[in-house]
C-alpha cells in the first residue's frame, strides 16, 4: 500500500511538472506574440504609408532622439511658423506615429505645431518589447527634452494627446512632470490588470489560471516592475492639469466604465466626451469634425483662463 501510494505521488509529480513546463513555455509564445516588437498587418502598413504620405505633404521634419537609457526613438515634428501651441500625440498599443497622421489631419490649423513619435518597440524607434507605459514613459520624457531644446518653439505652451495605452503612458508621464497645460486622453484603460485580462480572453482560449499568473511573472522578470503597479487609476488624481476624456460607450477592447472610472477620480479641471458608436482607439477617424470641435474647444478654454 505504501508503494502504491509512493508511485502515485512520483506520476503526480511528473505531471504537475510536465503541466508546468507546458504552461511556460505557451506562456512564454504568448508574450512574445503580443508584447514583443509588433509585425503590422497589411491595414496597418496601408495607414504607416498614408501617414507618411500625408507628413511628407506638410513638409514634416523626420527627427530621431535618444531616451535616457539609451533607446533611439524615430519622431516627425509638423511645423507651424505661426504657431500657438504645440501638441504631442501618443500612439496606442501596437500603432506608430505614420498611423496617427488622422488624428493631426482632423486637428490640423494654422496655430499648432505637432509632434509625434513611435514608442520603444514600435515602428521606426529602437526596442524588442512593450512595457505598456513603464519604459514608456522615459520616452515621453524624452521627446519633451526634445522640444524644450528647439530654440525657436520652446517657450510655446505645451499640450498632448494619448490614446489608449498612449493616454496610460501620457497619465503616468504628466503625475511626475509638470509641463503640460492640458491633456486629452482618449479610449485609455483605468486598471491594467482587467485590461490584460480581457485582452488574453479575446486572443487566447485558454483558462485564465495559470497563464495569467505566469504572464505577469515574465513581465516582471524582463521589465522589473510588477505590472500591477502600472494602472491609471493609481495615479489619475495625482494630476492637477486639465484633462479631457474621450472614450466610446462601444469600445469592444477597453470599456465605457474604464474612461468613466479615470474621469470620476480626477480631480480638478476635467470633462468628458461620452462618444456613440465608435471602434477602439478610432473617434478621431470616424468623427474627424466633432473631434477637431471637442479638443479644439479644449485648448481654446485652457489658454483663455490662463488670460485672465
Amino acid at each position: 500500500m505504501k508503494k502504491k501510494l509512493i508511485s502515485i505521488i512520483k506520476k503526480s509529480v511528473i505531471v504537475l511538472l510536465i503541466l508546468s513546463i507546458f504552461s511556460f513555455i505557451i506562456s512564454c509564445i504568448i508574450f512574445h506574440k503580443h508584447l514583443a516588437r509588433p509585425t503590422y498587418s497589411p491595414m496597418k502598413l496601408e495607414y504607416i504609408n498614408r501617414g507618411r504620405n500625408y507628413f511628407e505633404s506638410l513638409n514634416a521634419q523626420e527627427v530621431v532622439f535618444n531616451a535616457q537609457d539609451g533607446i533611439r526613438l524615430s519622431g516627425v515634428l509638423v511645423p507651424n511658423e505661426q504657431a500657438k501651441r504645440i501638441v504631442i500625440i501618443c500612439h496606442g498599443f501596437q500603432a506608430s506615429k505614420e498611423m496617427m497622421s488622422d488624428c493631426v489631419q482632423a486637428l490640423y490649423d494654422n496655430e499648432t505645431i505637432f509632434f509625434l513619435f513611435d514608442f520603444r518597440a514600435h515602428g521606426s524607434s529602437q526596442g524588442s518589447y512593450i512595457s505598456l507605459a513603464y519604459h514608456e514613459k522615459k520616452d515621453l520624457y524624452a521627446a519633451v527634452n526634445f522640444l524644450k531644446s528647439q530654440e525657436n518653439i520652446k517657450h510655446l505652451p505645451l499640450y498632448a494627446i494619448g490614446v489608449s495605452m498612449g493616454g496610460a503612458v501620457l497619465l503616468s508621464t504628466a503625475s511626475e512632470l509638470l509641463v503640460f497645460e492640458g491633456l486629452v486622453i482618449d479610449s485609455t484603460f483605468a486598471d491594467i490588470e482587467q485590461q490584460l485580462i480581457r485582452s488574453f480572453k479575446q486572443k487566447t482560449n485558454l483558462p485564465l489560471f495559470p497563464f495569467i499568473h505566469i504572464l505577469r511573472f515574465i513581465f516582471e522578470y524582463i521589465h522589473g516592475v510588477s505590472m500591477l503597479q502600472l494602472s491609471p487609476q493609481l495615479i489619475i488624481n495625482k494630476i492637477d492639469v486639465p484633462i479631457l476624456f474621450i472614450h466610446s460607450r462601444d469600445d469592444a477592447v477597453t470599456p465605457f466604465h474604464e474612461g468613466q472610472f479615470l474621469f470620476n477620480s480626477k480631480k480638478g479641471t476635467k470633462d468628458f466626451w461620452k462618444v456613440e458608436s465608435a471602434k477602439h482607439a478610432h473617434i478621431f477617424r470616424q468623427f474627424p469634425e466633432h473631434y477637431r470641435e471637442k479638443v479644439t474647444q479644449f485648448f481654446l478654454s485652457i489658454e483663455n483662463s490662463i488670460k485672465e
